[in-house]
């Protein structure tokens, strides 16, 4: 089987599990410098197999209306979208985004909350992020009530692993959005769960209201009165077994990798909301396996750069090694 990297920097990938088979398998790639790794040693999703491949750039869209949204707090709208022809919306599995294919190309993935009462919507919560790249500037500011644009089916890459001794969710800020599809279908299922939500201040906290706080499997940790959460003594208190979620920002996102080290990757999952930070590289060559034409990467470059810059045309969405979409197949050289 074939495999792809997604295109941000071969020097601070992170691959997890997709599949069993995956993960036992022998698989191996280069970095720059000519070190070989095993997947299965190095950490969370950034490589698929090419039937994940086929299907993400096959997908077809579907055009939904805006047909309401609310303030969660003073930079977070929660948003809900309904079929443009009141057809019920098929399945999805907790975890998942779909993509929102916005103006003039920019395209954004944003976790599912949940669906609405009637089958026939998505409920999203988007973040206005203050010098982002447009995504979230254009919802808030520019996306209205009744305008219908087109998304891409959902789809998972952090998917919840059930019948597990006891899960254990870690958000921090917007962070929070992919866990209530989570916590929904464990408390269905009864199995054991504990979430841990970060926030700066109970000023700044969104979907509060959508807490228990009564609950004792739900912890809510204000870093403002609180201090910074030590995820080393949460992960040490939890039984052996357990399954530990992350989404939040970098500085969450590296505490909980640390934290976390000595466990077996299949009871480790984390998603990132924030672009992970590129390590310099001297520059390196992929060579595009369907065509076998290679192309050299400059040392201030990502390999979906040098691709655009080279004249091809491969499907992306963030461009900042977030939301998992894979380009094409290709081998690393230096």
């Amino acid at each position: 089987m074939k495999y792809a990297v997604y295109p941000y920097t071969l020097d601070n990938l992170y691959l997890s599990k997709v599949s069993e088979n995956l993960l036992k398998s022998d698989i191996s790639y280069i970095v720059p410098g000519g070190k070989v790794s095993e997947v299965y040693n190095s950490g969370v999703s950034m490589i698929y197999s090419m039937a994940n491949i086929i299907e993400a750039n096959e997908a077809t869209t579907v055009p939904m209306r805006v047909v309401s949204y609310v303030w969660e707090n003073e930079k977070t709208r929660s948003f809900r979208l309904a079929t443009v022809d009141g057809s019920v919306l098929g399945d999805f599995t907790p975890g998942s985004h779909i993509e929102l294919h916005l103006a003039q190309g920019l395209r954004r993935a944003y976790s599912i909350i949940g669906v609405t009462d009637d089958k026939r919507g998505y409920e999203l919560g988007v973040l206005h992020v203050e010098g982002g790249r447009g995504g979230s500037r254009f919802i808030h500011e520019r996306l209205r009530v009744g305008d219908i644009i087109e998304i891409t089916p959902p789809r998972n890459f952090f998917p919840l692993s059930e019948g597990v001794p006891h899960t254990v969710f870690l958000a921090g800020g917007i962070g929070i959005t992919p866990f209530f599809s989570m916590m929904k279908k464990l408390s269905q299922t009864q199995d054991s769960w504990e979430i841990f939500y970060c926030v700066r201040s109970l000023s700044t906290a969104a979907f509060l209201n959508r807490f228990d706080l009564n609950d004792n499997r739900i912890h809510l940790h204000v870093d403002d009165t609180d201090g910074i959460l030590d995820i080393n003594s949460m992960v040490q208190q939890s039984a052996p077994g357990t399954h530990f979620y992350c989404c939040g920002p970098e500085g969450m996102l590296g505490a909980f990798k640390n934290a976390t080290q000595h466990l077996t990757q299949e009871c480790v999952h984390l998603e990132s909301f924030l672009p992970a930070i590129v390590e310099e590289h001297s520059g390196f060559e992929v060579e595009l396996v369907r065509t076998g034409k290679r192309i050299a990467v400059r040392h201030d470059e990502t390999i979906l750069d040098a691709l655009l810059n080279a004249g091809f045309d491969p499907p992306y969405s963030c461009q900042q090694g977030i939301c998992g979409f894979q380009t094409d197949q290709y081998s690393v050289s230096e």
